[in-house]
């Protein structure tokens, strides 16, 4: 299978670039820095794995946004699988989508989120 990662940050996009090299991943995981609203997925089904911010990184007043447009992106490529990392059931909401699994609560970092797949 093929793995892509991407953030809209350059930052986040070097740090993950620089773990996929530790980890010797190289050929196997590919980086880009895109907004959601940029992705374009595969006509093959999949796995969307979201991790938009949460708890103490929840500081930009677009994060309603994100969660609208992880769910805009699910929608539009209904093949794929959405899961979704959040501490937050009220923005979960905002992305429209019908989770069928939610997790228990996950302690991180000090904060407890959830993985939602739908």
């Amino acid at each position: 299978g093929k793995i892509t990662g991407s953030d809209i940050a350059k930052a986040a996009v070097a740090a993950a670039a620089h773990n996929v090299q530790s980890a010797a991943l190289n050929g196997v995981i590919s980086l880009e820095t895109k907004a959601i609203s940029q992705l374009s997925l595969s006509d093959a089904s999949g796995l969307l794995v979201a991790n938009p911010p949460w708890g103490v990184r929840l500081n930009d007043g677009s994060i309603l946004d994100t969660y609208r447009e992880i769910g805009q992106l699910a929608r539009r490529y209904p093949q794929w699988k959405l899961c979704l990392i959040a501490s937050d059931a009220k923005l979960v909401k905002k992305t429209g989508i019908k989770f069928t699994n939610v997790s228990p609560l996950i302690p991180m970092g000090g904060i407890r989120i959830r993985f939602y797949l739908g």
